[in-house]
């Protein structure tokens, strides 16, 4: 089985057009009656977070769910879609391609890889998570910091410099993972 994430353009995306600007994020994504039936969750540039249930004609989501994939979730971000997919085999791949090649649509293949697999970039080293955890627990995230980077670093026995490092690594594996869902 494979995961895939594909990047597309957000072709005809009526929500968005209903709330400029917001992040849309679908789940639960299946065929419906006159489409594909959705739950949305929908955060507005204001703050406010929307949950509703819609179903839609979205020759995108339609395609890929066609080629015989399941969509597990979709995020549309100004004029991005952000797919991610689970493909029982590599022939259900071609077809979802093969579909979206048939749209005539832009479109990226972020990443394909075994769906049990982590991927090497999402993988967090030791020390990456020791330094993570410890930032966390003693307050480096809080607002205002109950720690600073210097003293973090000291007690972890490292410089100033690799500690930032290190942090900012972790994070970007911790966002990465977030962002995808």
């Amino acid at each position: 089985m494979l995961k895939v994430k594909i990047k597309t353009s957000s072709k005809n995306c009526h929500l968005l057009k209903s709330f400029p600007g917001a992040i849309l994020k679908h789940y639960q994504i299946c065929r419906g009656r006159k489409g594909v039936k959705v739950v949305v969750s929908i955060k507005t540039p204001d703050g406010e977070k929307i949950e509703v249930m819609d179903e839609h004609p979205c020759e995108i989501a339609m395609g890929i769910l066609d080629s015989g994939a399941i969509v597990t979730s979709s995020e549309v971000f100004e004029d991005i879609m952000t797919w991610i997919t689970i493909c029982s085999d590599h022939e259900v791949f071609k077809e979802i391609i093969k579909k979206l090649d048939g749209l005539n649509i832009d479109y990226e293949v972020i990443y394909k890889a075994n769906l049990y697999e982590k991927e090497e970039r999402d993988k967090i080293t030791h020390n990456e998570y020791r330094l993570l955890r410890l930032a966390f627990e003693k307050g480096f995230f809080d607002s205002p910091k109950k720690i600073k980077l210097d003293e973090l670093a000291k007690l972890e026995g490292v410089s100033k410099s690799t500690a930032s490092d290190t942090l900012r690594r972790a994070m970007k594996k911790v966002f990465s993972r977030f962002f995808e869902f």
